[in-house]
This record gives structure tokens, sequence and C-alpha cells, in this order.
């Protein structure tokens, strides 16, 4: 989530959640059962909410060519989807 006030709207997270909203090397996080939510400095000019999430794909390559035949790949290896960055992790089992 990005916000001009991270530490703020992890606050509000936080108590609508229920859980801790904690501070980790710049970057504040509120743990979840089965990943986190991350409260950063809006820097792309699209104000308050949703910039990024992240998913675990098996094959990054696959995935970054499929983008990149319909326009989706940014220069950065994100993929922009509903005009959100979608950030891939390799997969490890």
């Amino acid at each position: 989530m990005q916000a001009k006030d991270p530490a703020q709207m992890a606050a509000r997270w936080a108590q609508v959640l229920g859980r801790a909203a904690v501070e980790d090397t710049g970057v504040w996080r509120i743990r979840l059962d089965d990943g986190e939510i991350r409260f950063t400095v809006d820097s792309d000019g699209r104000g308050e909410g949703l910039g990024a999430f992240d998913i675990l794909v098996r094959d990054i390559d696959a995935v970054h060519a499929n983008a990149a035949a319909r326009g989706l790949l940014e220069p950065d290896g994100t993929v922009m989807l509903a005009a959100t960055r979608a950030r891939l992790i390799r997969w490890k089992l």
C-alpha cells in the first residue's frame, strides 16, 4: 500500500485488522497468516492505495514473455495488471 504517510496508513489498517504494525528497515509492515501488507511512500503520483503486489510464479521467464507480448511488461520486470504493478517472485518448492 502506498500513502503520503505510510506510518499513519499502517496504523489505520492495523486497527481494522487487529494486528500489530511494525517498522522494519524503513518499511511499515503488518504480518498476516500467509503473507504481509507493506506500506510505502507514494512515489508514482497515483495517490493513496494499492501500489503493487507480489505474485509467486514457477516460471518467471514465461510470465515475462506473455506479459511482453501483451505490452504489459515494464522495464524493471514488473507486470502491469489493471494499472497496478505485479512483482514476480520465483516460487521455490
